[in-house]
């Protein structure tokens, strides 16, 4: 019994010295090797994973994510001679784990894998000199993803680096909380002209910050600066007037206003990707600019819009537009919705509209009503409405004949997904591959749910206001009755 229950925990919880050694011999010439929500010791396991990257010489792309080794605490790790999972407490996590406390993780990557382009240790933890050390390591060095990483001071950089010759094109460093001085050392050394930035999240991103990068912007085809607090129209100007390559750009969560789109719209000619918010209370972005926009980025294929009072023929023209996400926008005429059914697009020759996403935006019987011709050219629709009533949504559903993606989402205590609306989907959505529900529902419903939608492949039910014994029921019920090939999550809050 003892040796079964460590063998199931071994198959749970990591990788055993057999197919360690099983991978290094069976593909001598791995290019590409990834570890993801693992722990691993540097002691006690006689075929390691050092041992294992120093067979494969080739290697160019290596991911270590949620990356937490039990030589230096924390996470789950794995204690190699016990065979158990070890835990550790959020706070000693947060202090002690470390991909690389000693350096000896790096020293051997960058002694057997000298020709790495690409390196992705998001969500482990670093300390100071590990994080210089990648940088001067890896001669070869293209693609650095560092998202989330823990364990950083502000101030990685004691002194600022010498312009190096190893020139880094894509840079992540999302939720990273470095300061402003440290992330222009990395960018004026190590990435002068690059074309690929994520910041999102990183609070110490300001105007400052984006002139300096727009001294090396001239290849820059991804820009991701959500929730970059500090920054304002200032430095966007500055920045977005030398992108002229600029493919995807994501302001969400900014304060910015008309003066940031007209920059967007003089430069970025190129744009296929953007994320604006506005703000709730001032009307710093409107109609009028979104609709300059778009006479001159023609090739916009994706739009998020956040807190926007929207009106008349906004979006007319934006013939190239296949996804649209709207949040917490104000609507107060149904001009909008009527812009993108199929007959209207037809006849401005634009391209049909595939993914709508509806969040807070106030829909009414009315607007409801002009949506249903809308839908009939969407595969994908996400509507999430307070307000949400089972009379707006049938007429809807009858018009989602092409749908594959569908999530309907309601805290309204008295909206619920029947088992009519259930039918109605089955036979109406025959090809409904993903559902996601947030309402109230019965296992009944579920049931029926399951048994009538027969392509369905993932299944997400988000439950509000239920008590445990409820939400375990409900999931007792998914597991009788659930397809094999189904994969399902719960949440419940």
């Amino acid at each position: 019994t003892q040796q079964q229950q460590q063998d199931q925990s071994k198959s749970c919880w990591g990788l055993d010295d057999a197919c360690f050694c099983a991978l290094a011999q069976a593909a001598p010439n791995i290019t590409s090797f990834s570890i993801r929500n693992i722990g691993l010791s540097t002691e006690g396991i006689n075929y390691d994973i050092l041992e294992l990257i120093a067979c494969w010489g080739n290697l160019k792309e290596l991911c270590f994510t949620n990356f937490s080794p039990t030589k230096f605490g924390g996470g789950v790790g794995w204690n190699a001679s016990q065979a158990t999972p070890v835990f550790e407490s959020n706070v000693d996590r947060i202090v002690k784990r470390s991909l690389d406390g000693n350096g000896t993780i790096l020293r051997c990557i960058s002694q057997h894998c000298p020709n790495l382009e690409t390196i992705n240790f998001s969500n482990s933890s670093l300390t100071d000199d590990s994080f210089r050390s990648i940088f001067t390591a890896f001669p070869n060095l293209t693609k650095l993803y560092l998202n989330d990483c823990c364990g950083l001071s502000t101030n990685p950089f004691v002194t600022n680096p010498n312009k190096s010759n190893r020139q880094i094109q894509s840079l992540q460093l999302s939720k990273l909380q470095l300061s402003s001085s440290s992330i222009l050392s990395v960018l004026n050394s190590y990435c002068t002209l690059p074309q690929f930035l994520d910041f999102s999240d990183c609070r110490s991103i300001n105007d400052s910050v984006l002139k300096e990068i727009a001294k090396g912007a001239k290849n820059l085809k991804y820009l991701n600066l959500r929730q970059c607090l500090s920054v304002s129209d200032d430095g966007l100007v500055t920045l977005l007037k030398e992108c002229k390559d600029l493919e995807e750009l994501n302001l969400d969560c900014l304060m910015i206003s008309d003066l940031t789109l007209t920059a967007i719209q003089t430069s970025c000619h190129k744009i296929t990707s953007l994320s604006i918010s506005g703000h709730p209370s001032f009307p710093l972005i409107t109609s009028k600019g979104l609709l300059k926009l778009s006479h001159s980025c023609k090739k916009i294929s994706s739009l998020f819009i956040r807190c926007v009072f929207l009106e008349g023929d906004v979006f007319d023209n934006y013939q190239s537009l296949t996804c649209l996400e709207l949040v917490s926008c104000k609507i107060p005429s149904t001009d909008i919705f009527q812009s993108f059914t199929p007959t209207y697009r037809s006849n401005k020759n634009s391209t049909q509209l595939r993914k709508l996403t509806l969040q807070n935006c106030g829909l009414n019987d009315i607007s409801a009503k002009f949506l249903v011709e809308t839908v009939k050219s969407l595969s994908a629709f996400a509507l999430n409405e307070s307000i949400l009533s089972a009379s707006r949504l049938r007429p809807l559903v009858r018009s989602m004949a092409n749908l594959l993606y569908l999530e309907i989402i309601s805290e309204n205590k008295k909206f619920s997904i029947t088992e009519n609306i259930i039918t109605l989907l089955s036979k109406i959505c025959p090809l409904l591959h993903t559902l996601t529900i947030g309402s109230t529902m019965s296992p009944e419903s579920i049931v029926l749910l399951l048994s009538s939608l027969v392509h369905l492949k993932k299944l997400t039910i988000r439950l509000f206001n239920r008590k445990k014994d409820q939400v375990s029921t409900i999931i007792d019920s998914i597991n009788q009755h659930k397809k094999e090939d189904l994969l399902f999550e719960v949440f419940a809050g």
